[in-house]
């Protein structure tokens, strides 16, 4: 869960993950996945499930370590900003949804991180009509005037697999 700088650490290809992408670099959109607020199930029956966005501040809520304790949502009809306080804070993705399964809370996840567990019923899904901020997935290079070979075949590789999910 790191930045990674294409021209200072030579790399061909990154792909960046949320976040302000920095300037002179090319970037090419992968995919913008919605995020859902996701709790396990024993959470859910041992704190009970939220109703409305506001029932959230009775709730323990996890995130990551990075951001600030306001939590945007919305739905078709609007939106609503939560100041929500959090004892949990974490700089991994990883951590953050092992946390959520573990029961210690509710937390804004990508969907592409937890479909399967909600699927399989591991996970359940707070709100749904309410979605956070959307992650935005990018493959990043250095500016070129021309990609080799390879790496224009890994990339095309790429956004070709990420739509097939």
């Amino acid at each position: 869960d790191r930045f990674v700088d294409p021209v200072e650490e030579r790399v061909d290809l990154t792909i960046r993950i949320g976040g302000v992408l920095p300037a002179g670099l090319v970037a090419r959109q992968l995919a913008v996945w919605p995020r859902y607020l996701v709790a396990s199930p024993r959470y859910v029956r041992r704190k009970g499930r939220p109703r409305r966005p506001q029932e959230l501040a009775a709730h323990d809520y996890l995130r990551y370590a990075a951001r600030d304790d306001s939590v945007p949502l919305s739905n078709r009809e609007g939106s609503v900003v939560l100041d929500l306080a959090s004892r949990y804070r974490v700089n991994s993705a990883i951590a953050l949804l092992d946390a959520v399964h573990s029961g210690a809370g509710i937390a804004l996840q990508p969907c592409w991180m937890v479909d399967e567990a909600l699927r399989q019923g591991r996970l359940v899904r707070l709100l749904p009509r309410w979605t956070g901020p959307a992650q935005t997935a990018h493959v990043v290079h250095a500016p070129r005037r021309r990609l080799p070979a390879r790496v224009q075949a890994v990339m095309e590789y790429l956004v070709a697999a990420v739509r097939t999910w």
